[in-house]
């Protein structure tokens, strides 16, 4: 990987979640190398895929901190698909896309609700990590303020 120079306000505890992350994503590769061709083949991620990346708790990478996440910077959110990249893209493009969601509303784009998600609900269950009931609070407070 290329050397990318570091934000001056970035502080060390960020970067040591970042390099844990990024390991727990490079610990998957040889699993999503091996499933590479199943995943082309059968044109969906493979269900042992997502089981190993919801273990690693990958798909809380953006998600906010006061729902259990890890709320990871933008940056570790790219260093963490592209090291799932390097075993599958198919697997790494997806995860990028579960974890959006989490992302989009930590940084404060919708309502922030008052509720945690259930244990153990993720990204690949609701689209947020969210309960549905909390997940259609918020897109109908969305909608109320177009």
């Amino acid at each position: 990987m290329s050397i990318i120079l570091e934000r001056p306000d970035v502080v060390e505890t960020s970067r040591k979640l970042r390099a844990t992350l990024v390991a727990r994503a490079a610990d998957l590769v040889p699993l999503l190398r091996t499933n590479a061709t199943t995943t082309e083949d059968e044109r969906r991620v493979p269900e042992e895929n997502i089981a190993a990346i919801e273990r690693a708790g990958l798909f809380r990478l953006t998600q906010p901190k006061r729902f259990g996440g890890f709320e990871a910077d933008f940056r570790t959110k790219l260093e963490v698909i592209s090291e799932l990249a390097r075993g599958c893209g198919s697997t790494a493009w997806v995860t990028s896309l579960m974890t959006g969601g989490a992302w989009f509303i930590g940084v404060g784009a919708g309502p922030q609700p008052d509720k945690p998600p259930a244990k153990g609900l993720y990204p690949s269950q609701t689209g947020f990590g969210w309960t549905n009931a909390i997940f259609e609070r918020f897109c109908q407070e969305y909608i109320d303020k177009k």
